[in-house]
């Protein structure tokens, strides 16, 4: 597959803009969020791609991890999702390496002769990572959320699984709701055995300190805490969502549900 100088240039500048980007989990959206941790403000929370990294030939899977004014953070669907190319290098040869499938959208890895080409071409290193920057959009019942999402080519690498995710210090179990204190802060840590390079707590009701980092603690407020005094057994859940993002590029996540006790 050959390519031009000018369709390499461009892929080579997205993919320094995207690259220089402070935050890329794929949030986007975020600039007007009176607090960045609130579920209740639509935008992508993160976009995963599996594997993290495509080796030649190989194929992948993106998913994009989204919320809206329900403010419980899910998987967007096929029917809502959309990935494109920017402007820039909306090409037919770079489009062939998108598809939508009725379960998803699918990337095609280039063979190993065509990556060849590439990293010749936009002068990268033999053994290094080619990285294509791609438009996310997902259609949300608040209206189109945008972000971007990197995707490398050149080597395998899988994400990290899906967090431990401990409250209070106790390890809050697969499926299991996640009880938060509403008198009282309540401490929550993540632990994963990869190197990370961010972390992004979420949550729908209270107030989160140290969002960013491994352990975030949880308060809530004042009606948050009567809600919790008067809620039935049909209330509303909570949640509570926790995004990292790795070194080598790796996304992972974790979506509890929970509820407000004294």
């Amino acid at each position: 597959m050959n390519r031009s100088p000018s369709v390499c240039r461009a892929i080579s500048s997205a993919a320094a803009t995207l690259a220089a980007m402070a935050w890329t989990l794929g949030a986007g959206c975020a600039g007007d969020v009176a607090e960045p941790y609130q579920l209740d403000h639509a935008r992508i929370l993160a976009v995963r791609t599996e594997p993290a990294q495509l080796g030649p030939g190989a194929r992948a899977t993106l998913d994009a991890l989204f919320t809206d004014s329900t403010a419980t953070p899910r998987l967007a669907t096929a029917d809502e999702l959309t990935v494109a190319l920017p402007p820039e290098l909306d090409r037919p040869e770079l489009r062939a390496l998108l598809s939508t499938t009725p379960e998803g959208v699918r990337i095609q890895a280039p063979d190993a002769g065509t990556l060849a080409q590439l990293r010749a071409a936009l002068a990268v290193p033999e053994g290094e990572l080619l990285r294509l920057p791609l438009t996310v959009r997902v259609r949300s019942a608040d209206g189109v959320l945008h972000a971007q999402k990197l995707v490398a080519f050149g080597a395998t690498l899988a994400n990290p699984p899906p967090p431990t995710v401990a409250v209070d210090g106790a390890t809050v179990a697969p499926g299991a709701e996640a009880v938060l204190s509403a008198s009282r802060e309540t401490s929550l840590e993540v632990t994963t055995g990869d190197e990370l390079s961010a972390v992004r707590w979420f949550s729908s009701t209270g107030a989160l300190r140290r969002y960013t980092q491994p352990t975030a603690w949880f308060s809530a407020d004042d009606d948050d805490a009567d809600a919790a005094d008067s809620a039935g057994p049909g209330a509303s859940p909570g949640h509570l969502a926790v995004v990292l993002r790795t070194a080598a590029g790796g996304v992972s996540w974790r979506v509890l549900v929970t509820k407000l006790a004294r």
